[in-house]
């Protein structure tokens, strides 16, 4: 049986006929030539990629108020396989514990998964992976209600940071680096 496929991404287009396998391998080939080809494939047509002689960019200092990627790296584990975030080391404030790991669990998601907002779901998977044996965190929100954003209800609750937060996860962040 043939198999017919055909895409388009802004100009540039890949069409093939045949057996599936065959077709499949051809899809493959060109969309990792195509994302060879360009940085992103949403990219805007005034910025050309960097020619492939070039050297590599050097990384950029973190932004005033952004947190260095190391930092990230010593406090949160990512399991990209699952899309799992959760934390290597524990907030320092032994009365709010939980609530600082619900925070910076957030800030976690949305920093390596880009995940914004997080179902409840990812959270308290999160917090069982570091330690947490918890089974319903809208228990432990309400404290923090000034500090996050609620949607949804049951199991399709999400949560995300306002700017206060952020801010707090940032100075979470800092005190558990120093």
């Amino acid at each position: 049986m043939a198999h017919h496929l055909r895409i388009r991404i802004g100009e540039l287009e890949f069409e093939a006929t045949g057996e599936a396998d065959e077709v499949r391998a051809d899809r493959d080939h060109w969309i990792a030539e195509f994302f060879k080809a360009t940085r992103s494939p949403l990219q805007p047509k005034d910025h050309p990629s960097p020619p492939k002689d070039a050297p590599p960019e050097e990384a950029a200092p973190p932004a005033p108020g952004e947190i260095p990627a190391e930092w990230t790296k010593r406090v949160f584990a990512f399991d990209e396989g699952k899309t799992l975030v959760s934390l290597l080391l524990r907030p320092p404030a032994a009365d709010s514990q939980v609530q600082d790991s619900i925070i910076l669990l957030i800030y976690g998601y949305k920093k390596l998964a880009g995940l914004d907002p997080v179902p409840v779901t990812k959270i308290t998977a999160g917090l069982r992976q570091s330690g947490f044996p918890l089974t319903r965190i809208d228990r432990k929100v309400p404290p923090i209600m000034d500090k996050i954003q609620k949607g949804g209800a049951r199991k399709a609750t999400k949560y995300s940071l306002n700017n206060v937060g952020m801010d707090h996860a940032r100075t979470l962040l800092r005190a558990m680096n120093e």
